[in-house]
């Protein structure tokens, strides 16, 4: 059995060192190759191959982003090798998911683990196929942590972690404000809906902010306003009249 392999990488000496590396193992065969995201693109939707080793941070697009791009036209059942000199913190983030993740510069027992753990991925008759859209879903929707993409590269937090998320108008895009009073955009097709997802103790206050229930302690029945756990108590979150009556009767839960 022939397992079709793309590399999308910005380096050419990352792309031909991981070209050899991997002809170690006969099953992996190399269909194609690309140093840009845009070209990896193309590459991807028209073979379909059956595992990706996509580097996380390219040059005008993240690996993140191309993923978000080709998210629902990918082919069924694609692995997805994170491929990138990225900090270790990430390393047991990602391999917690449908995903698996490669360090740069990796060594010959890394990447011996990762393809064994493709080929018997692949060998097992039991398994059940995922969708692209499944498996990225998992990684950024994955129960304790979630991933937000940043102007560096992906932010991992954890649910308990986000005090409450806004929706800006100006950018069009929900931010998520961390217990350490961090901010941090989500990805563009981020709805209310995907973020209440992540944990039912997130819940809206109105159409531009959700909090985390965990840091309510209570609410202003004549403004409306949410008041937060110290030291939160100085953010100003007021909830809409859609959202009030579930608000209230939560708090008295608490």
């Amino acid at each position: 059995m022939k397992i079709r392999t793309v590399i999308i990488d910005d380096g050419h000496h990352n792309i031909d060192c991981l070209i050899r590396d991997l002809a170690t193992w006969p099953q992996m065969e190399v269909i194609g190759a690309e140093t840009s995201p845009e070209a990896g693109q193309r590459l991807v939707l028209r073979e379909k191959p059956d595992v990706l080793f996509l580097d996380m941070m390219m040059p005008g697009k993240s690996g993140l982003q191309l993923l978000e791009d080709i998210c629902g036209q990918a082919p069924d059942g694609m692995r997805i090798v994170f491929y990138t000199a990225y900090s270790g913190f990430m390393l047991d983030a990602i391999r917690n998911s449908a995903f698996d993740f490669l360090l740069k510069p990796y060594t010959r027992e890394e990447l011996s683990v990762v393809v064994n753990r493709i080929l018997a991925d692949f060998s097992s008759a039991a398994q059940v196929k995922e969708s692209p859209r499944e498996s990225f879903s998992r990684l950024f929707d994955g129960g304790e942590r979630f991933a937000v993409l940043t102007t560096t590269g992906v932010a991992l937090i954890g649910v308990e972690e986000a005090v409450c998320f806004r929706f800006s108008k100006d950018g069009g895009r929900w931010a998520v404000i961390t217990s350490k009073r961090c901010e941090y955009e989500m990805k563009a097709r981020t709805g209310a809906s995907d973020i209440l997802a992540l944990s039912d103790k997130y819940v809206q206050t109105s159409k531009d902010c959700i909090i985390n229930s965990s840091y309510l302690s209570s609410i202003d029945n004549s403004t409306m306003r949410c008041r937060l756990r110290p030291p939160y108590n100085d953010m100003e979150i007021y909830a809409s009249r859609r959202h009030f009556s579930k608000l209230r009767s939560l708090i008295q839960t608490i």
